[in-house]
């Protein structure tokens, strides 16, 4: 018997814990890389993409397997100044 790939609902809530211990590690990891150096930064957020935003942008068409769809977990850094941008990339 052939196994059945799992749905997109399916997939995101079989997949949804171990996504949000990789959201909790990765914006872990950023804050100890920032720590070690002079960077100030205003704020650091992360979030697992909610399941009807998931479902959504899978059902746009543009995609033939829910692998393809690469936000599923984001980090982001905010900065209030400018100048310090290129400093947020070379730790990114």
């Amino acid at each position: 018997m052939i196994n059945q790939a799992p749905s997109p609902k399916e997939w995101y809530d079989q997949n949804y814990e171990s996504h949000e211990r990789f959201r909790n590690k990765i914006e872990s990891l950023i804050k100890e890389a920032i720590d070690e150096t002079n960077i100030r930064i205003h704020a650091i957020s992360s979030r697992v993409k909610d399941k009807d935003s998931f479902l959504e942008k899978f059902n746009t068409g543009e995609y033939d397997s829910v692998d393809e769809i690469t936000d599923v977990v984001g980090v982001r850094n905010y900065s209030k100044h400018k100048k310090r941008y290129n400093a947020h990339a070379e730790i990114n």
